[in-house]
Protein backbone atom coordinates (compact mmCIF):
# COMPACT_ATOMS: atom_id res chain seq x y z
CA UNK A 1 0.00 0.00 0.00
CA UNK A 2 3.04 2.37 1.24
CA UNK A 3 4.65 1.53 -2.33
CA UNK A 4 1.36 2.48 -4.27
CA UNK A 5 0.50 5.44 -2.42
CA UNK A 6 4.52 6.62 -3.53
CA UNK A 7 3.68 5.14 -6.98
CA UNK A 8 6.39 2.82 -7.22
CA UNK A 9 4.75 -0.12 -6.37
CA UNK A 10 6.09 -1.81 -10.49
CA UNK A 11 9.54 -1.95 -9.16
CA UNK A 12 8.39 -4.82 -6.99
CA UNK A 13 7.73 -8.19 -8.64
CA UNK A 14 5.23 -9.53 -6.06
CA UNK A 15 3.71 -9.23 -3.09
CA UNK A 16 5.84 -12.39 -2.10
CA UNK A 17 9.24 -11.08 -3.33
CA UNK A 18 9.57 -9.64 0.65
CA UNK A 19 13.42 -8.82 0.26
CA UNK A 20 12.59 -6.46 -2.45
CA UNK A 21 9.33 -5.03 -1.22
CA UNK A 22 11.61 -4.24 1.88
CA UNK A 23 14.36 -2.86 0.08
CA UNK A 24 11.99 -0.73 -2.14
CA UNK A 25 10.00 0.65 0.79
CA UNK A 26 13.81 1.87 2.47
CA UNK A 27 14.77 3.49 -0.93
CA UNK A 28 11.78 5.24 -0.99
CA UNK A 29 12.06 6.40 2.77
CA UNK A 30 15.41 7.50 2.02
CA UNK A 31 14.32 9.49 -0.78
CA UNK A 32 11.85 11.23 1.64
CA UNK A 33 14.29 12.75 3.75
CA UNK A 34 16.02 13.79 1.21
CA UNK A 35 12.97 15.19 -0.12
CA UNK A 36 11.72 17.10 3.05
CA UNK A 37 14.12 16.52 6.11
CA UNK A 38 11.91 18.41 8.08
CA UNK A 39 10.08 14.91 8.77
CA UNK A 40 6.63 16.09 8.84
CA UNK A 41 5.05 13.35 6.45
CA UNK A 42 5.57 15.47 3.41
CA UNK A 43 5.32 12.70 0.65
CA UNK A 44 5.84 13.06 -3.31
CA UNK A 45 3.18 13.38 -4.99
CA UNK A 46 0.56 14.19 -2.18
CA UNK A 47 -0.83 17.42 -1.09
CA UNK A 48 0.37 18.11 2.51
CA UNK A 49 -2.45 20.24 5.29
CA UNK A 50 -0.07 21.87 7.70
CA UNK A 51 -0.25 24.51 10.38
CA UNK A 52 1.28 27.96 10.29
CA UNK A 53 4.51 26.87 12.48
CA UNK A 54 4.85 23.90 10.32
CA UNK A 55 5.34 25.81 6.98
CA UNK A 56 7.53 28.18 9.03
CA UNK A 57 9.90 24.81 9.14
CA UNK A 58 8.90 23.49 5.97
CA UNK A 59 9.76 26.89 4.42
CA UNK A 60 13.06 26.73 5.36
CA UNK A 61 14.05 22.76 5.96
CA UNK A 62 17.41 21.86 4.36
CA UNK A 63 16.65 20.33 0.96
CA UNK A 64 17.02 21.44 -3.24
CA UNK A 65 13.36 20.35 -3.44
CA UNK A 66 11.30 24.01 -4.09
CA UNK A 67 8.15 24.56 -2.23
CA UNK A 68 4.96 25.27 -3.97
CA UNK A 69 2.08 26.87 -1.14
CA UNK A 70 -1.34 27.20 -1.68
CA UNK A 71 -2.92 29.74 0.86
CA UNK A 72 -6.43 28.59 1.10
CA UNK A 73 -9.87 29.60 3.21
CA UNK A 74 -11.35 25.58 3.76
CA UNK A 75 -14.71 27.15 2.90
CA UNK A 76 -14.42 28.87 0.02
CA UNK A 77 -15.90 27.77 -3.18
CA UNK A 78 -12.96 28.76 -5.14
CA UNK A 79 -10.53 27.03 -2.58
CA UNK A 80 -12.55 24.02 -2.68
CA UNK A 81 -12.62 23.75 -6.40
CA UNK A 82 -8.48 24.26 -6.35
CA UNK A 83 -7.84 21.38 -4.05
CA UNK A 84 -8.83 18.51 -6.99
CA UNK A 85 -6.59 20.33 -9.37
CA UNK A 86 -3.77 20.69 -7.07
CA UNK A 87 -4.19 17.20 -5.60
CA UNK A 88 -3.75 15.75 -9.74
CA UNK A 89 -0.82 18.71 -10.11
CA UNK A 90 1.01 17.32 -7.22
CA UNK A 91 0.63 13.72 -8.45
CA UNK A 92 1.63 14.41 -12.02
CA UNK A 93 5.05 16.42 -10.38
CA UNK A 94 6.26 14.07 -7.80
CA UNK A 95 9.75 14.57 -6.88
CA UNK A 96 9.99 18.06 -8.73
CA UNK A 97 8.22 20.54 -5.61
CA UNK A 98 7.10 19.76 -2.56
CA UNK A 99 3.50 20.76 -2.51
CA UNK A 100 1.55 21.85 0.82
CA UNK A 101 -1.74 24.15 1.82
CA UNK A 102 -2.00 26.36 4.34
CA UNK A 103 -5.69 27.87 5.85
CA UNK A 104 -5.11 31.44 5.81
CA UNK A 105 -7.90 31.96 7.79
CA UNK A 106 -6.70 29.64 10.65
CA UNK A 107 -3.32 30.96 10.11
CA UNK A 108 -3.26 34.42 9.27
CA UNK A 109 0.20 34.98 9.96
CA UNK A 110 0.82 32.67 6.83
CA UNK A 111 -1.50 35.31 4.90
CA UNK A 112 0.23 38.09 6.45
CA UNK A 113 3.94 37.11 5.70
CA UNK A 114 2.92 36.49 2.19
CA UNK A 115 0.19 39.49 1.75
CA UNK A 116 -2.32 37.21 0.60
CA UNK A 117 -5.76 39.14 0.24
CA UNK A 118 -7.61 36.46 -2.24
CA UNK A 119 -7.89 32.57 -1.84
CA UNK A 120 -6.79 30.41 -3.03
CA UNK A 121 -3.27 31.88 -3.89
CA UNK A 122 -0.23 29.95 -5.07
CA UNK A 123 3.26 31.15 -4.21
CA UNK A 124 6.52 29.50 -5.75
CA UNK A 125 8.92 29.68 -2.74
CA UNK A 126 13.01 29.00 -3.38
CA UNK A 127 14.43 25.91 -1.49
CA UNK A 128 16.42 26.40 2.15
CA UNK A 129 15.78 30.73 1.23
CA UNK A 130 12.03 30.97 1.68
CA UNK A 131 12.07 33.36 -1.23
CA UNK A 132 8.97 34.01 -3.49
CA UNK A 133 9.46 33.14 -6.89
CA UNK A 134 6.03 33.36 -8.32
CA UNK A 135 2.75 33.90 -7.36
CA UNK A 136 -0.78 33.47 -8.72
CA UNK A 137 -3.96 34.63 -7.39
CA UNK A 138 -7.43 32.68 -8.09
CA UNK A 139 -7.70 29.38 -9.23
CA UNK A 140 -4.95 27.89 -11.56
CA UNK A 141 -5.09 25.04 -13.86
CA UNK A 142 -3.06 21.55 -13.54
CA UNK A 143 -1.57 22.67 -16.54
CA UNK A 144 -0.41 25.93 -15.34
CA UNK A 145 0.64 24.65 -12.37
CA UNK A 146 2.58 21.92 -14.04
CA UNK A 147 4.27 24.60 -16.66
CA UNK A 148 5.00 27.15 -14.13
CA UNK A 149 7.06 24.37 -11.88
CA UNK A 150 8.68 22.79 -14.56
CA UNK A 151 10.42 27.03 -15.57
CA UNK A 152 11.71 27.05 -12.20
CA UNK A 153 13.02 23.56 -11.67
CA UNK A 154 14.87 23.79 -15.03
CA UNK A 155 18.01 25.25 -15.35
CA UNK A 156 17.99 28.23 -17.06
CA UNK A 157 19.52 28.33 -20.22
CA UNK A 158 21.64 31.52 -21.34
CA UNK A 159 21.63 32.88 -24.72
CA UNK A 160 24.92 32.38 -26.80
Amino acid sequence: RELELRQCYAKVLSTHDMPTLREELKNEMRKEIAYSPTRQGLTAGIVQHLSGPQFEEEKYADTDVPLLLSVVNERHPASIRQRALLKEAARNMLRAIRVVTVDGMQYPEVSRDFGVMRFPTLIWIQARTGEELVRRVGPASIRYIREQTIALVRPKELAD
